[in-house]
């Protein structure tokens, strides 16, 4: 087993519970983790400071490379959680040593084991270079040696601690095994590891490393200098370690040529594949135990008498929670003897789990020494299954008779009403893993008896209360006061209780989101109604409604060793294994069709995604056999089809209707007619990425840079198309579901073009990720969006395609290589390695409203701070066009240009007044609603607003609309603050900057990315703008309090005067308006250069634009704490540096909802308030069901809460 946790490591991350520590590093510590099922995995906590937005671009980009290799002799992996308050990764456990451990133990390696593990290290870095990634870090400590041989890890999954340099210039770790370039400072290519694999194979023939010097200016000389003794490898691994640690780059070979030297002339997949094969059975390695096997060995140790024991003594320390925290209660060893065992049997067991380790004993008491072995152990998770429904009442009876015995034993405390009639039950019912001690045993028969006497004495008390009847008339007011009062302290007990509840369940909720998002939901719904307007509650609302993924499915009893296919849409996708084939609908989650097909099993031994094919609209089914002959069925019914015929290689795919099918043959492919079997059309050469069209007329094919269409009718060529330049094949096509539009993978470009009239010219095309195993390419229904690899590209405007062009929606989660489009298009299925479909939001990119039109707008759109009004320069017209963005309704329009151009223009506060700032200093004055002129300011100042030039000029009305602010800045000189009176056109004050010391530099640097803001107090008496200005005073331009470079750039005020600043480091702090002291101690995450900025009307919450990424970020400002998951704003990717970013934000005026514009004038509407989301939660999950109530939440009735 791995190393005890320590005090402050988690015992939860994620979904999986964590059992014991594996190794610890610079960014973080490694853990041995379990699943929900109890699979075992390896879990890095990363540390929360080494994870800023950079490390998560960096770390989110290394995953999603890793994601792209095929799982050839690499530990892969399984989820991300970046986003998290502790961020983590989990990845594939290969139990066993490192490569390093094991030699520095036993010494130097075989021939034959020597040649099987440069196998399988070349195998592992083919499989990672095909997918266009490399290792840049191999080395023996990163080479695992698990029980079917060895694997790379990669990524930061590694076991022990690593370092560059100790503190006494020693080395420690990497530089040993770097290739002499990158001492040179040369760019990290595939040949860098291809010359760590030859070091590698030498070390493990000689049981030292090849460069052994100990400082790092001896140990780079050595590398690019000493000439190394291979004689010790036998042939052909001298000859390949020779040029592989050639110190010319360029010389060495590939990894795909290292696996041709090692296994002969095998080619394609097959060599990865036989790599595979052939690396396996490396030498006996200590596997470490799991948790689960320990446990299970330390039970088969015990005598039987004993062994029958265990369960009942486990089980009082397991409480049946959702989350590793709440899992486990400590138990007094007295506790332990109930009156089914002996008092020596239970030591027993108590010493034996102790000394194994599964038991820690803390003075009198004892608990398990981890959650995770309820998770792990599966004797002990069946245990846990058979008893879950009684372990919450037992455990009740537990405490509640502890309770007893410790206040007296009381009679008030005995059970009484429905709790002692379930206590009774179970204990009458009996159970096979649960027993009472003699305390629970006395407890719960002194309860029944006091019921008993309760009974006899009701029948005297009824007589009596006749008598008193008349009495207690006569107090009648009385008792209803006290009733009144008791009532009002019970509701306060309740409401008290389901607030506890609803944080806890808010919990839940949070550690479910990412792997059961639908549930996550409903149980985030239950928090909010079990605690409306706790913090707890509202975050996982926010958290659970803001992330993409929808939820997750994988049909129950399916894992990875399950081949699938699915239809076009994939909504249906059939799953295969041995003679058994399951149908699911994605959409409603559940399986629509199971059956057996008769003869051999399906073919396994080729790992190719071909041996099962769905058809496009889902009605047929089609499968190789392992003698390869082909079963062809009705999808719902599982009929077979009476054609019999073979595949002489396995790979097939159904044509749309299921009416035709495509087969490998041993020369190239045929197409088949499904009834018959008789063939329709050969075709010479070997099959590769095709479609057909959707009259099925034409079967269309990729062979090498060309597409033929063949006529289905009459079995011949119709036409060869050249659509693509180069010499690097076609591995992947798609037609769109009217056959308008063909998309081609072409290497790492996508090609989308007309298909009725295509040309060369006619296509173009987009720079994507290298291919992937199992990709597919697919259109949208309505044709529009294309994608790949879990990106989603707009072909709306192929015209507009450039080489640097970026996805419209980009899925982070590597895992997602075959995607469909949802209902509507509206959703992204994303299907992974382990037949799990992860359905994934679009509204990224199909919530925004295009208010102005596509491409019509002139400029920056305009948003006022109570979020009523939104206006735009319309490129038609030339006018200002108003409008209401809750409504989405046009409110007018004014015209635009005047006498000179229009460099800045501004709304008010509540949007009722407009400003036009032009050129020649006119500052120009409307009334919206009425759409006229009111006034012109004349400054007699030129204007210009250049952000990136220096001069600029910021314009904000004052919230009771009497005052204009102008503030200005030339280039190197401080600025220059104007308060203008609206009504007469006067300037009533003028207020000049005066820097900090130090902090020009940075004023100008807020004035050329336009980060400078003019803020008016609620009262409109003062203003907080440039850096170097102060607070100043509107009526006379004094300055109450002085420049304070530590203040940094305002961002927005509320009405009680608090001001959001983003300081020198990026981050946000708040202040006081008028004094500019700090308000809280409270420092908020950082954001981008303008970060666009918003109170909430109630100044509770605000919100902060990162337009580098376009996310949101809410935070609860009397916590100081971030509320809920990123609002995802616009989908921009951080390499987009042209994408549009966000201009605004606002608030609703009830605070409902956050509106967003970007600057090429899209509104998004973000839902915010608890009540509208829950509304929007429930009308597409629904509520908790009940069992999963019953299961969470025991202590309150059921309630529900849609």
């Amino acid at each position: 087993m791995a190393d005890p946790l320590l005090s402050g490591d988690p015992r939860q991350l994620g979904s999986y519970w964590l059992a014991g520590r594996l190794g610890a590093g610079g960014q973080g510590v490694v853990y041995e983790g379990y699943d929900g099922a109890g699979g075992r995995v390896a879990v890095k906590a990363l540390r929360p400071d080494r994870v800023g937005d950079a490390f998560r671009d960096q770390m989110g980009r290394e995953v999603e490379a890793l994601g792209r290799v095929a799982p050839f002799r690499t530990a892969r992996i399984i989820e991300v959680g970046l986003d998290d308050v502790q961020p983590y990764l989990v990845s594939e456990y290969v139990p066993g040593p490192d490569l390093r451990t094991w030699v520095e133990e036993n010494g130097p390696y075989d021939s034959g084991e020597l040649f099987r593990l440069a196998i399988g290290v070349a195998t592992a870095l083919a499989s990672i270079h095909r997918a266009g990634v490399t290792h840049r870090d191999l080395k023996p400590a990163n080479v695992l040696l698990g029980p079917d041989g060895p694997r790379v890890i990669d990524f930061g999954i590694a076991r022990t601690e690593e370092m560059t340099r100790s503190a006494t210039g020693q080395l420690k770790g990497t530089p040993r095994w770097m290739a002499p370039e990158l001492f040179q400072g040369e760019h990290a290519s595939p040949a860098v590891d291809v010359w760590a694999w030859g070091a590698i194979v030498l070390f493990a023939a000689t049981g030292r490393p090849p460069f052994d010097a100990d400082t790092l200016p001896a140990l780079s000389f050595q590398i690019r200098n000493k000439d190394l003794d291979l004689t010790v490898l036998p042939e052909p691994l001298r000859s390949l370690a020779g040029r592989a640690l050639s110190r010319n780059p360029e010389q060495r070979p590939s990894a795909m040529e290292l696996l041709e030297g090692l296994l002969g002339d095998e080619h394609g997949d097959s060599r990865l594949e036989a790599g595979t094969r052939e690396a396996g059975g490396l030498p006996a390695a200590s596997v470490r135990p799991s948790l689960g096997e320990a446990a299970e060995d330390a039970y088969a140790r015990l005598a039987p008498d004993a062994q029958a024991v265990v369960p009942r003594v486990l089980l009082r320390m397991i409480v049946t929670a959702s989350d590793a925290d709440h899992a486990l209660r400590q138990v007094a060893v007295e506790e332990f003897t109930d009156t089914e065992s002996e008092p020596d049997t239970v030591r027993r067991v108590l010493d034996g789990l102790c000394e194994a380790g599964l038991l820690v004993r803390e003075g009198d008491a004892i608990m398990l020494s981890t959650p995770a072995l309820v998770r792990a152990w599966p004797r002990l998770r069946g245990w846990v299954d058979d008893e879950r429904d009684a372990l919450a009442g037992h455990h009740r009876l537990i405490d509640g008779a502890r309770r007893w015995d410790d206040h007296g034993r009381k009679g008030g405390d005995l059970l009484q009403g429905t709790p002692l009639d379930e206590a009774v039950t179970r204990a009458v019912a009996g159970h096979r893993h649960l027993a009472l001690n003699p305390l629970e045993r006395t407890f719960l028969d002194h309860s029944v008896r006091a019921a008993r006497r309760r009974n006899r004495n009701r029948t005297l008390v009824s007589a009596a209360l006749t008598i008193l009847l008349i009495v207690a008339t006569a107090t009648a007011g009385v008792a209803v006061a006290q009733g009144r009062t008791v009532a009002r302290q019970r509701d306060t007990v309740v409401q008290q209780r389901d607030r506890a509840v609803g944080t806890r369940i808010a919990g839940v909720a949070a550690t479910l989101r990412h792997t059961d998002p639908a549930t996550a939901r409903q149980f985030a719904v239950a928090a909010a109604s079990l605690s409306p307007g706790g913090y707890e509650a509202r975050n996982a609302l926010l958290a659970t409604d803001n992330q993409p993924v929808q939820y997750t499915y994988r049909p129950p009893g399916i894992d990875r060793t399950w081949r699938s296919a699915g239809d076009r849409t994939g909504r249906l996708r059939a799953y295969v294994r041995g003679n058994e084939v399951k149908v699911a609908d994605v959409d409603v989650r559940r399986v629509v069709s199971s059956f057996r097909f008769p003869g051999e099993p399906l073919d396994t031994r080729s790992p190719s995604a071909g041996t099962v094919s769905l058809s496009a609209d889902g009605k047929v089914l089609s499968l190789i056999k392992r003698d390869r002959t082909i079963g062809i069925h009705d999808t719902m019914t599982g009929r077979p089809f009476p054609a019999s015929f073979r595949a002489p290689t396995p790979v097939q795919q159904l044509g749309r209707h299921g009416r035709r099918l495509l087969v490998g043959e041993s020369d190239g492919m045929s197409v088949r007619d499904t009834t018959t079997g008789k063939s329709l059309l050969t075709i010479p050469y070997a099959m590769g990425a095709a479609d057909v069209t959707p009259d099925e007329k034409y079967l269309v094919t990729a062979h090498g840079t060309e597409v033929d269409l063949w006529d289905l009718a009459s079995g011949r060529k119709a036409r060869t198309l050249r659509l693509v330049p180069g010499d690097e094949r076609i591995s992947n096509l798609a037609l769109s579901p009217d056959g308008a539009l063909i998309a081609l993978r072409q290497g790492d470009r996508l090609w989308v073009g007309p298909f009725e009239n295509p040309g060369p010219s006619q296509m173009a095309f987009q720079k994507v990720p290298e291919p992937a195993l199992g990709e597919n390419l697919a259109f949208s229904s309505g044709g529009r969006y294309v994608t790949l690899q879990g990106s989603v590209w707009d072909t709306q405007d192929l015209q507009s395609w450039t080489t640097d062009r970026h996805p419209a929606f980009k899925h982070p989660d590597p895992g997602c290589r075959s995607g469909t489009f949802g209902p509507g298009d509206r959703t992204l299925r994303c299907i992974s390695f382990d037949n799990v479909v992860t359905v994934v939001s679009l509204g990224a990119i199909l919530d925004p409203v295009e208010i102005f039109g596509a491409g019509n707008l002139v400029g920056k759109p305009l948003l006022s701070q109570d979020g009523s009004t939104l206006a735009g320069v319309v490129r038609a017209s030339s006018n200002v066009e108003m409008w209401n963005p809750a409504k989405q309704a046009r409110r007018g329009s004014l015209p635009f240009q005047g006498s000179s151009p229009v460099v800045r223009g501004e709304l008010s506060a509540d949007g009722r007044l407009l400003a036009k700032a032009h050129a020649n200093g006119d500052i120009e004055i409307w009334d919206v609603l009425s759409r006229t002129q009111k006034t012109t300011l004349t400054t007699r100042r030129h204007l210009e607003y250049e952000p990136f030039t220096g001069d600029t000029v910021q314009i904000a009305f004052s919230p009771d609309r009497g005052t204009l602010a102008v503030l200005t800045n030339e280039s190197g000189r401080a600025s220059l603050l104007e308060l203008w009176d609206i009504a007469s056109g006067v300037r009533l004050s003028a207020s000049s900057g005066q820097p900090p010391a130090g902090g020009q530099d940075r004023i100008q640097a807020d004035h050329q990315t336009g980060g400078v803001r003019v803020l008016f107090s609620g009262d409109s008496r003062t203003v907080v703008s440039a850096p170097d200005q102060g607070v100043v005073e509107v009526a006379t331009g004094r300055r109450l309090a002085a420049p304070d470079f530590a203040v940094g750039t305002p961002l927005a005020v509320n009405r009680a005067g608090v001001v959001a600043a983003k300081n020198p480091d990026g981050k946000i702090v708040l202040w006081d308006g008028r004094s500019l002291r700090r308000v809280a101690d409270t420092t908020l995450a950082g954001t981008g250069p303008q970060a666009p900025a918003a109170f909430s009307p109630d100044g509770r919450l605000l919100a902060v634009a990162d337009e580098t990424t376009n996310q949101i970020r809410l935070w609860d400002l009397p916590r100081g704490q971030a509320l809920g998951a990123p609002l995802t704003g616009f989908y921009r990717d951080k390499e987009d540096h042209g994408a549009p970013m966000i201009g605004r934000l606002a608030f609703t005026p009830d605070g409902s909802a956050v509106l967003a514009i970007d600057t090429s004038g899209r509104l998004r509407t973000h839902r915010v308030a608890p009540d509208k989301i829950k509304a929007a939660l429930c009308a597409q999950f629904g509520p908790l069901s009940k069992a999963n109530w019953k299961t969470h939440i025991p202590e309150v009735p059921y309630r529900s809460t849609c």
